[in-house]
Formats: C-alpha cells, structure tokens, sequence
C-alpha cells in the first residue's frame, strides 16, 4: 500500500514501518535501487522527469526503468505527483495506460467500476458547483454530483453557443467529480460549462480574464 507526502511516496513495509519507495526531488538518470538475485541484478533508473497533462492538470511526471543486467527489455513505470503509476510499458507490447481514478473522493477521468470506501454515502440529487476561481484566468476547477452511475458530458461553450471544449463524456459512478479546464487556448470572455445525462440538463456560467 502507497501513500504520498509532499514529493515523497511511501510504502508500507510492515505494520509499523514503511519506506521512501518514489521520490519527485531525484531527476533523470538518477539509479534509485538494485536488488541482486542470485543469477542477476535488478536496476531501477529515473529516464526521464517531465511535465504531462493528465485529466487536464499539468503535473511531474517520472518516467522509471527496471532492467536486468542480463535481460534485453527493460520494464517502464510512469510515476505521476498526485496520480500514482500512470503508465506501465512490459517489453515490446502496448504500454497500459491509465484512463480514469478516484482519489479522495473524487473521480478522475472515465472508469468502470469503483469499490465502495464509504457505503453510507448515497448522493439524491444532481448537483453542479460553481466553478472556482471565478473570474478566473487560463485554469479553473468545476466540481458535480451525480446520483446513480450513468452517462454523462460536461462541455464548454461560447456565448454564440458553439462549443470550445469537452471534458468529460462517458459512463461515470455515482458520487462527487472533479475536473480542470485549461483555457489557455482561448480568448477572456463569457463561457458557459454544461452537464448532461440521459435524463438531466444543467448550465453555468462563467468568466475568463486574462
């Protein structure tokens, strides 16, 4: 089990302890640990430390690579702050990507199916908060509730009606979302953010100033 303070990821080792297992502060090329096996040695190296968007937040990323002296293909981890491992490439094959997460409480991205961590929580009603900042300039943040587990799409548009932006569409459970609207592309004006399911319409506005 992992856990991450500041830039430092922890895991557990036994009940009472743990130990630094990732750290954002080491940069590329960096070897951050081998395990010697009898006929061999496993190596694990930061390749690379870049910036990637992931579910429209910018975030460091570390991309690490497990190799054996006597092996020809590395295995590669992507290590994403605030996100955990987001992508896992075994040998030649295509790497595992991954698509969506619930993270305290909140639901990033599309996925199937989540395992309750609070049974009692039982949303009745549809809800879409304001966005926040507002005004806002290049990035804001826009929070909704859903009731059930259904389709849903939230979408941007200008005042002509035309849309800018789509951020989320696909089947989504029950419960609070978060998502992040990078505006950087477009021009200071009036937009409105709209959500929508099969049986359930909402809209808001808000106001870009850069």
């Amino acid at each position: 089990m992992l856990r991450q303070e500041g830039q430092k990821v922890f895991e557990y080792v036994t009940k009472d302890s743990d130990k630094v297992k990732y750290d954002f502060s080491k940069i590329a090329n960096d070897t951050i640990g081998f395990i010697p096996y009898p006929d061999d040695t496993l190596y694990c190296t930061i390749t690379s430390v870049s910036y990637v968007t992931i579910f429209s937040q910018n975030k460091l990323s570390q991309m690490y690579e497990y190799k054996y002296i006597h092996k020809t293909e590395p295995q590669y981890y992507r290590l994403t702050d605030g996100f955990g491992i987001t992508t896992i490439q075994l040998g030649p094959t295509f790497p595992i990507i991954l698509t969506g997460a619930f993270i305290d409480g909140y639901v990033y991205g599309t996925i199937t199916s989540i395992a309750s961590t609070n049974e009692k929580y039982q949303p009745s009603s549809y809800i879409l908060d304001q966005n926040y900042p507002n005004p806002f300039n290049s990035t804001t943040t826009i929070k909704y509730t859903i009731p059930q587990t259904e389709y849903v799409s939230i979408k941007i548009f200008n005042i002509l009606g035309q849309q800018v932006s789509s951020l989320a569409e696909g089947v989504h459970v029950l419960g609070d979302h978060v998502l992040h609207w990078d505006a950087s592309d477009v021009s200071s004006g009036i937009y409105y953010y709209s959500l929508r399911t099969s049986s359930y319409t909402i809209t808001k506005r808000m106001l870009l100033i850069k």
